[in-house]
């Protein structure tokens, strides 16, 4: 494993328990909604301890890497989807 991943996993490894349950709902929750709405995205099972960390670390360390900015535009559903 790469020292990179090592350090986010002891990032989400130091985050509380309740902040840990959290980004597992939302990666869940996620996941299922992406799966009902697609049709073709199933959720991992993963049942490793040690790489659903590593999976949640690598995620966590993503959305702390490219934040979204303040002054981002907000659209709808419709202009998100929309192809020209």
């Amino acid at each position: 494993m790469s020292a990179t991943l090592d350090k986010i996993i002891e990032e989400v490894r130091s985050l509380s328990q309740e902040d840990q349950q959290q980004l597992r709902e939302f990666l869940d929750s996620g996941l299922l909604n992406a799966e009902k709405e697609s049709g073709t995205l199933l959720a991992p099972e993963i049942t490793d301890p040690e790489e659903r960390d590593r999976l949640l670390s690598v995620v966590l360390q993503n959305m702390r890497l490219n934040p979204l900015p303040a002054d981002a535009p907000l659209f709808t559903r419709d202009e998100l989807h929309e192809r020209s």
